[in-house]
């Protein structure tokens, strides 16, 4: 586990923030649609104001002999290696360096620096000098703005818990239970994973007392979906074979305001 201190400046009292929820692209797959992906960070490059987390499985990973899930027919015959798909996922990501808050490892990843020594998210983070967060990690935003004097005239903190993710049932409401779940061990205001493919967004509310009032929190719970289709016409990729449900390909962007630390989810769909 590692922790990140984001530094983000606005200029009016209204102004959102867009922070893009990026996971499991699984470039390399033959089912990979990361051609959205692309144009989806050629958008946010040009976007004020807009920033980006990567969640894990930025590439499929899987080599003959470490992984049973390895078939051939499985693979973008342009990108089998995965030294390949990690430089084309940074090439990909060039229009948003700058902007990439943090990134963390998918189980794709992690399976090739535990048996293949390779570590892509490292090569990845290095190459686009952002935050290498590991698998789970705290991200703290530090909101400030600023007046026509450049002086700070307000702060806020928005804390998010990101995970790649833990297995789930296939129903999406014990995938959003099992995201639920994380802030009886961790404190946040808002909680990020991957991992399942699913892409939703709920909120809760948590009510504590200060001084002699009575305060509502809104915490925020996010999945940040995939652009790996289940199902796809003269394919037959290992979630096919294991009939994982059809979901929809994108990410979820938050809209964040910093002045009164609000979040509201947006599902991005391609």
């Amino acid at each position: 586990m590692e922790v990140c201190d984001y530094y983000i400046q606005y200029r009016k009292a209204t102004d959102k923030i867009k922070l893009y929820g990026c996971s499991d692209i699984h470039l390399g797959n033959i089912n990979s649609k990361w051609a959205y992906f692309e144009k989806l960070m050629k958008q946010v490059g040009d976007e004020p104001n807009s920033y980006v987390i990567l969640l894990g499985d930025q590439i499929e990973g899987i080599i003959p002999g470490s992984d049973k899930r390895f078939d051939l027919n499985s693979f973008d015959r342009d990108l089998m290696d995965p030294t390949e798909q990690r430089d084309k996922i940074i090439e990909i990501l060039q229009p948003v360096k700058g902007k990439i808050i943090c990134i963390l490892d998918g189980n794709h990843e992690e399976k090739l620096r535990k048996f293949n020594r390779l570590n892509i998210t490292e090569d990845i983070a290095k190459a686009l000098e952002t935050k290498n967060l590991g698998y789970n990690g705290f991200v703290t935003l530090h909101f400030g703005r600023i007046g026509n004097n450049g002086e700070q005239q307000h702060g806020s903190i928005v804390e998010i818990f990101a995970t790649h993710g833990i297995g789930a049932g296939r129903l999406r409401g014990s995938k959003i239970n099992k995201i639920e779940a994380l802030a009886n061990t961790f404190e946040a205001d808002c909680y990020l994973a991957g991992h399942n493919h699913d892409l939703s967004a709920t909120t809760n509310v948590i009510v504590s007392k200060i001084g002699n009032k009575i305060v509502k929190k809104q915490r925020f719970f996010g999945l940040t979906g995939s652009y790996l289709e289940t199902y796809q016409i003269g394919t037959s990729i290992y979630s096919e074979k294991a009939l994982y449900p059809a979901l929809n390909i994108g990410s979820l962007v938050l809209h964040i305001t910093p002045e009164t630390k609000k979040i509201r989810g947006e599902e991005l769909i391609f």
